[in-house]
C-alpha cells in the first residue's frame, strides 16, 4: 500500500492566483501537507512555468488574471506537455454554484473545484483524490481477455527446422503475453490498494448505469459488500435518480469528460446520506466507463443548515448587523442594517465603516480594532448617517471574529432615538427642576451655632466653586468673599446674629472662587434664638443662595446700551439741528459766492477791489466747507456711490498720508488679502482716513506709530447685543490706531459732537470727528472709540460689505466750454440763488425763463411753444418738490433734461443720503464755475 507523505512529498504543484491573501494561504496549507507548490499571480506567468517543467496538479483561480482563467486552462490541455495534468478551478461560491461557470470550467477541461472561501479538510482532499487518480493511469480499469496465440494453421514436421521456428516464436509471444498480464496484475493490485486508502468513495460505472467495481471506502459508507455493489447500477442507490435523469447524467458526463453534482445515496440500511459527485470518463482498451468519486457530506449539509439557520436569525433580528475588516470594509449586512440607513444591500457593500460614522476617522479605528482585537468586543455610543443624510444615535457592540485567517468585526448596532428622546426628555425635566430650585433659592445652608456645624447643598458648594462632595465648613468661605465686599457683609452678618435684633440678612455681595471667577451672590437667610434678655443667643440659621452673576452682568450691559442710545439720540438732535442750520446757510452762501465771482470778472486781477472780492470768496467757501461739514454729521449730504474696494482706496491715498504724517511717526499699512469690497462715496471715505489720520499726527506730536487696518469679518449675534444699532451680518473693517497720548472716558462720551475739541484755541474748530461719524452712519455702517490715557487710540469702523461687481463706467468728460445757447428753465424759491442762477447762464449764452415756483413753471411750459432744453431745479420746495415738477413737465415734454440742485438731502431725489443712478445733481453751494459746467454736461449727455 501507498503511504500517503510519500504520496505527497515528489508532487509539484502549481497555485495560480491574483489575491495575495488566498494565494498565500494555499501555499501555506500545501507546504505543511509536504507539497511542493509554486505560486503565481496570473495564467500568462503560470502557462509558461507549467509548459518549462509540467506540474503534478494546477489550482487555476476563475477570473483574476490578465488572461482569461478557461483560456488558460484550454491552452493548457491543448499542449501535450500540460495536456495530463488535472487542473482543479477554485472560486468564490457564489460563482461556481451557477451551472453556467460549471459547464465552462469542466467544457475547458477543468476536472473539479473547491469553494471559496477555503476548507483545509476539502483541499487536502480533492487534491489528493486527483493525484492518485493521475498515478493510476487508464489501467486502473480493466476488462480480463483470454491470451490468444497465433499456431500455424498446417503442422509441419516436428523434426523441421520450420516447425521449430514457428514454435519459439509462439512461445516467445506466449511469454510475453504472460509478463504484460503480469504488470497488469500488479497494476490493478497497486490501483485498489490506492483507492482503498482514499477517504471518498470511488465507483467505477459503464455506460449502462452498472456498477463494475468500488473501494473500501465505498462499503463502509453504504454497508454494502462488493459483490453486492456489483449487482447494482446507479439508481438502485440515488436516491434521486430516475432513468431519465441517468440518462442525461451519463451523457453529459461522456459530453464533457467530467461532471460534479450533490445527490443523495441511499445505505443498506435505508438511511439517506447527502453527498458530492464528482464523476469522469475514460477510454480502456476502446472500452469507454465512468469512476466517480463520492464524499459524504452530511457534516458539511450540517455546518450549512446551521450557518442557514445562523444567517436566518441574524437576517431576522432587529438589530443592525455588519460585518467589518480591518480596512474598515463593510462586506456583509443584515436586512435591518439596510432598513435603518436606507440602503440596499449592495449599496451598503460598496460603503466603508468611515461613510457610515461620521465620528469614526481611519487613524482612531486603527486604534479601535486593535482594542477590538485584544479585548474580543467593545461597547460603544456612536452616531451613524442614513442614506437622506439623517444622523441615528446607536448602541453598538463590535465582536471580535476569526474566520480561518480572515478577521472580521461584527458590528451589532441598535436605533436608540426613542431611548435618547426619553432621556432628553427626562434632562429637560431634571433641568426644569434645577432650575425650579434655583428659583425657589434651593442652593441652601443650614448653619449650627452650637455645634459649629454647617450643612451646604451641592448646589450651595457647586456656587462656590468647591467640589459638590466636599463636605468643608462654614468659615473658609470667608476668605473667597471680595475684599471690596467683605466689610460690608461682615456687618451685616453681624446684624443678623445679634440678640436683639429679629435675625433676616438679605443681601448681595461677590466672591472670588478658587478659579479665579467673580461671582455675584444673593443671599437670603434668617438665625433662630433661643433664651431671653441677656441669655438669649444664635442657635441656628438657615438660608438659601442665588447666584446672580448673569443679572448683574445684564444689568450692566443694559446700561451701557442705554448710554449708547442716549449717546445716538443726543448725536442725532444736533445732526437735525446742524442740518438745517447748513440748508439755509448754503441758501446764503450761493450769491455770496456767484456774485463775488461776477464782480471778480468784471475787475482786473491786480486790483485792490479784486483783491478784496477774493478774501470774501475765500471767506464764502470755508463758511462752504464749515457747512458740508455740518450736513456730512447731520448726514444731509449727497453720497454718489459706487462699489468700492478700500483696499485700493487706502492705497490710492497712501501719498496724501505722507505729505500729512511727520517722519517721527512710523506708519503701517495691513490690508485684508481679499479685496473689501462696498458701496460707498469715495470723496467720503477718504475724508474719513483724512480726518483720523490728522487726529492721530496730532495725538502723537513726539512721534509714535500710525496703523491702518482692514479686514472682512462677520459681526454676529454676541456683537449686537453689546453694540446698539448693529445688525448681524458680514463688514469690512477700517481701522486707524496710534500710540498717542489717549483720551478719559469723559472725552470719549462727546468726541462725536460738533464743535467739541480737546486742541488748542486756533487749532481745530471740532467738526472733524464729527464728520467722520456722519459720514459712516450715513454709509449705514459703525464706528467705535478704544481709548486709554497714554496708551493710544483706536478708531474702527465696519461698513456693510458687498458681493456686487466694483463699477468699470467711464467719468464723464469735462465739457471744454462752458457757454451755450439753449434755452433754460430755471425753478428756485430762494430769490437770490435764482437770480444768480438766471443772470449767470444768460451770460453765458443761455436763454433763460425764470419761474419761482413749480406752479408757475408749469402754467408757463404749457403755452410755451418754443423747445426748453434743460430743466434747473431746486429740490426742496413748497408745494411740490423737484422730482415731481420734471415728471410733470416730462409727461409735456419727453426731451426735456433736468438738472437738480440742492444743499440738503431727503427722499427725493435720493435714498438715505444715497444719489439716485442717472440723477443729474449740482451740490449747494456752487461756484459759477461748477454750475455752467454741470449745465454744459447735462445738455450734452445723451437723453
Amino acid at each position: 500500500m501507498l503511504d500517503r507523505d510519500q504520496f505527497r512529498r515528489p508532487a509539484p504543484i502549481i497555485v495560480v492566483d491574483g489575491n495575495p491573501a488566498d494565494r498565500q494561504w494555499l501555499v501555506g496549507v500545501l507546504t505543511e501537507a509536504g507539497y511542493q507548490v509554486r505560486p503565481y499571480p496570473d495564467g500568462a506567468s503560470a502557462l509558461t512555468a507549467a509548459w518549462a517543467e509540467p506540474p503534478a496538479l494546477i489550482l487555476l483561480d476563475i477570473d483574476r488574471y490578465n488572461i482569461d482563467s478557461y483560456q488558460v486552462c484550454r491552452r493548457l490541455k491543448a499542449d501535450e506537455r500540460t495536456a495530463p495534468t488535472p487542473v482543479i478551478f477554485t472560486g468564490a461560491s457564489d460563482v461556481l454554484t451557477h451551472s453556467h461557470h460549471r459547464e465552462k470550467l469542466f467544457a475547458a477541461g477543468g476536472l473539479d473545484y473547491i469553494l471559496k472561501p477555503f476548507q483545509v479538510d476539502e483541499v487536502l482532499t480533492k487534491i489528493e483524490r486527483h493525484l492518485r487518480w493521475q498515478m493510476m493511469g487508464p489501467q486502473a480499469v480493466i476488462e480480463r481477455q483470454p491470451i490468444e496465440v497465433e499456431l500455424p494453421a498446417a503442422y509441419p514436421e516436428p523434426d523441421s527446422e520450420d516447425y521449430t521456428a514457428k514454435i519459439k516464436l509462439a512461445m516467445d509471444k506466449l511469454q510475453q503475453e504472460v509478463a504484460e498480464r503480469n504488470q497488469i496484475a500488479e497494476t490493478v493490485r497497486l490501483t485498489h490498494n490506492l483507492t482503498d486508502l482514499m477517504t471518498d468513495a470511488l465507483y467505477w460505472i459503464d455506460r449502462e448505469a452498472r456498477i463494475i467495481d468500488v473501494n473500501d471506502t465505498a462499503c463502509r459508507m453504504l454497508g454494502y459488500t462488493h459483490e453486492e455493489f456489483t449487482q447494482m447500477s446507479l439508481r438502485d442507490i440515488d436516491a434521486t435518480i430516475s432513468p431519465e435523469h441517468e440518462i442525461t447524467v451519463l451523457s453529459q458526463v461522456q459530453q464533457l469528460g467530467t461532471l460534479t453534482f450533490e445527490t443523495q445515496h441511499r445505505t443498506k440500511d435505508g438511511r439517506l446520506i447527502p453527498v458530492e459527485v464528482t464523476t469522469n470518463t475514460i477510454e480502456f482498451d476502446q472500452y469507454q466507463i465512468s469512476y466517480a468519486f463520492v464524499r459524504d457530506i452530511t457534516q458539511r449539509k450540517q455546518i450549512e443548515e446551521t450557518l442557514q439557520l445562523t444567517r436566518f436569525t441574524v437576517e431576522s433580528v432587529a438589530d443592525a448587523v455588519y460585518w467589518i475588516t480591518p480596512e474598515g470594509q463593510i462586506v456583509d449586512v443584515n436586512p435591518a442594517a439596510c432598513a435603518m440607513l436606507g440602503y440596499t444591500r449592495e449599496e451598503m457593500l460598496n460603503l466603508t465603516l468611515f461613510d457610515i460614522d461620521p465620528g469614526v476617522t481611519p487613524d482612531w479605528w486603527d486604534i479601535a480594532w486593535n482594542l477590538i482585537k485584544d479585548k474580543g468586543k467593545r461597547w460603544l455610543e456612536t452616531t451613524h448617517r442614513a442614506k437622506d443624510g439623517r444622523l441615528i444615535p446607536v448602541e453598538a457592540i463590535a465582536n471580535f471574529i476569526q474566520f480561518g485567517d480572515r478577521k472580521f468585526n461584527c458590528a451589532i448596532a441598535r436605533d436608540i432615538s426613542q431611548r435618547k428622546a426619553v432621556e432628553m426628555t427626562l434632562r429637560e425635566n431634571e433641568e426644569r427642576l434645577r432650575q425650579a430650585i434655583r428659583v425657589a433659592g434651593i442652593g441652601i445652608f443650614d448653619h449650627d451655632h452650637l455645634a459649629n456645624a454647617v450643612y451646604m447643598s451641592p448646589e450651595y458648594r457647586m456656587m462656590w466653586g468647591w467640589d459638590p462632595d466636599d463636605e468643608g465648613i462654614f468659615v473658609e468661605g470667608i476668605d473667597q468673599i471680595h475684599p471690596d465686599d467683605r466689610e460690608r457683609l461682615t456687618k451685616a452678618v453681624l446684624r443678623a446674629h445679634d440678640p436683639e435684633g429679629a435675625g433676616f440678612f438679605d443681601i448681595e455681595y461677590r466672591i472670588v472662587r478658587r478659579d479665579g471667577a467673580v461671582r455675584w451672590l444673593s443671599v437670603r437667610s434668617q438665625t433662630f434664638f433661643e433664651g431671653e434678655g441677656d441669655k438669649r443667643r444664635p442657635v441656628r440659621t438657615v438660608g438659601a443662595i442665588i447666584d446672580i452673576t448673569a443679572a448683574k452682568q445684564a444689568q450692566a450691559t443694559q446700561a451701557k446700551l442705554e448710554e449708547q442710545l442716549r449717546q445716538a439720540q443726543k448725536l442725532e438732535s444736533i445732526g437735525q439741528l446742524a442740518g438745517g442750520i447748513a440748508h439755509d446757510f448754503n441758501n446764503l452762501l450761493v450769491p455770496i459766492i456767484g456774485y463775488t465771482e461776477l464782480a471778480q470778472m468784471q475787475l482786473s486781477a491786480n486790483s485792490k477791489i479784486y483783491n478784496d472780492l477774493e478774501k470774501i470768496r475765500n471767506a464764502a467757501e470755508r463758511s462752504a466747507s464749515l457747512t458740508r461739514q455740518l450736513l456730512a454729521f447731520s448726514r444731509r449730504q449727497v453720497l454718489e456711490v459706487k462699489v468700492l474696494d478700500l483696499n485700493e482706496v487706502i492705497r490710492g491715498f497712501q501719498e496724501m498720508l505722507w505729505r500729512l504724517i511727520s517722519e517721527a511717526i512710523t506708519v503701517q499699512v495691513l490690508l485684508a488679502s481679499g479685496p473689501g469690497l462696498i458701496k460707498a462715496d469715495r470723496s467720503q471715505i477718504e475724508q474719513i482716513l483724512l480726518n483720523l489720520s490728522i487726529n492721530a499726527r496730532d495725538a502723537m506730536p513726539n512721534g509714535g506709530e500710525l496703523i491702518i487696518e482692514t479686514d472682512n469679518v462677520y459681526l454676529d449675534e454676541a456683537y449686537a447685543q453689546t453694540h446698539a444699532e448693529v445688525q448681524p451680518g458680514h463688514y469690512v473693517m477700517l481701522c486707524l490706531s496710534d500710540t498717542g497720548h489717549g483720551m478719559d472716558s469723559d472725552t470719549q462720551k462727546q468726541i462725536f459732537e460738533p464743535f467739541f475739541t480737546t486742541k488748542a484755541q486756533g487749532r481745530g474748530v471740532g467738526l472733524g470727528l464729527a464728520m467722520v461719524f456722519g459720514i459712516v452712519k450715513q454709509h449705514q455702517g459703525h464706528i467705535w472709540l478704544y481709548s486709554e490715557v497714554s496708551k493710544g487710540t483706536t478708531f474702527k469702523i465696519y461698513l456693510p460689505r458687498t458681493e456686487a461687481v466694483r463699477s468699470t463706467a467711464a467719468v464723464a468728460p469735462t465739457p471744454t466750454s462752458v457757454y451755450g445757447d439753449e434755452t433754460v428753465l430755471v425753478v428756485e424759491d430762494e430769490p437770490m440763488v435764482r437770480k444768480l442762477a438766471c443772470e449767470t447762464l444768460e451770460a453765458y449764452g443761455y436763454t433763460v425763463i425764470e419761474t419761482a415756483s413749480p406752479a408757475d413753471a408749469i402754467q408757463f411750459v404749457a403755452t410755451y411753444e418754443a423747445i426748453i432744453h434743460l430743466l434747473l431745479t431746486d429740490v426742496i420746495m413748497p408745494a411740490m418738490n423737484g422730482r415731481q415738477l420734471y415728471e410733470t413737465l416730462a409727461v409735456m415734454r419727453p426731451d426735456l433734461k433736468v438738472l437738480y440742485m440742492s444743499g440738503y438731502t431727503d427722499n427725493v431725489i435720493v435714498h438715505h443720503g444715497v444719489l439716485d443712478e442717472g440723477v443729474n445733481f449740482l451740490q449747494k453751494p456752487f461756484t459759477i464755475r461748477s454750475l455752467t459746467e454741470r449745465v454744459r454736461t447735462v445738455l450734452q449727455a445723451p437723453l
